[in-house]
């Protein structure tokens, strides 16, 4: 049984409206169809977002993480296919959520990977705790197994235990500080990130990564950049 350290959060009417009050009707539409319906199809628990007040575990590095909100999952399925095409070993990469959260996008990414029948290794790591339990719930729910979630702090991780190329999710999930030490860390490796919601943009620049595609859509949770960096050891 999981314990939950955060108080529990419903989303309903009073929510879509806010949404219509500051957007209009596209983004209510979306949120239901790319965070909301993906729970209500699976039985999962992803899409109810928590600010960072209502964490009751203070883990290291905290105060340069951001709230938890939910990847949408049309920007998943776009980003998976548009690194599927892009990179020529995509299948032997290992595939890397930092800041996991629920576990969405290694659930969709799973789908995906099954729809196809391709495996791939598949990993979601987080620095709070809960959300390791609640991602490995979800994960089994959808799969039958707890899946591969790590409790870690990402900017001192040793990478080399998941393989030596990487494709690297990232929705936004701390400030400029933080991803320079995981950049860092990353540094060694062929590595494709996906960047959903690329806030520090520059940052990536400033470690040789180059944009090889993007999608800016109307709404920050549909805007997403994919880097790739090759190590000058390698090139």
């Amino acid at each position: 049984m999981s314990i939950m350290f955060h108080k529990q959060h419903t989303f309903g009417i009073k929510d879509y409206w806010n949404m219509f009050r500051k957007r209009g009707l596209r983004l209510p539409i979306n949120y239901f169809l790319n965070a909301h319906l993906f729970d209500i199809l699976h039985h999962t628990d992803t899409h109810t977002w928590l600010p960072k007040e209502d964490f009751t575990v203070t883990p290291p590095n905290f105060a340069h993480g951001v709230l938890y909100m939910v990847s949408w999952t049309r920007e998943i399925q776009r980003s998976f296919q548009r690194v599927r095409q892009l990179v020529p070993d995509f299948a032997t990469r290992t595939f890397i959520d930092i800041g996991c959260g629920k576990g969405k996008v290694v659930l969709v990414w799973q789908q995906l990977l099954q729809q196809i029948g391709l495996h791939q290794h598949v990993i979601g790591i987080d620095y709070y705790q809960p959300f390791i339990d609640i991602a490995q719930q979800n994960h089994r729910i959808v799969f039958g197994t707890t899946g591969q979630f790590l409790y870690a702090d990402a900017t001192t991780l040793d990478y080399t235990q998941f393989g030596h190329a990487f494709i690297v999710y990232l929705y936004n999930p701390f400030d400029d500080t933080i991803l320079t030490k995981v950049l860092d860390a990353l540094a060694p490796f062929p590595t494709i990130i996906i960047y959903n919601n690329p806030v520090h943009h520059d940052v990536l620049l400033t470690h040789q990564y180059h944009v090889i595609d993007e999608h800016m859509g109307f709404h920050p949770n549909c805007q997403t950049r994919i880097y790739e960096r090759i190590p000058h050891h390698i090139e």
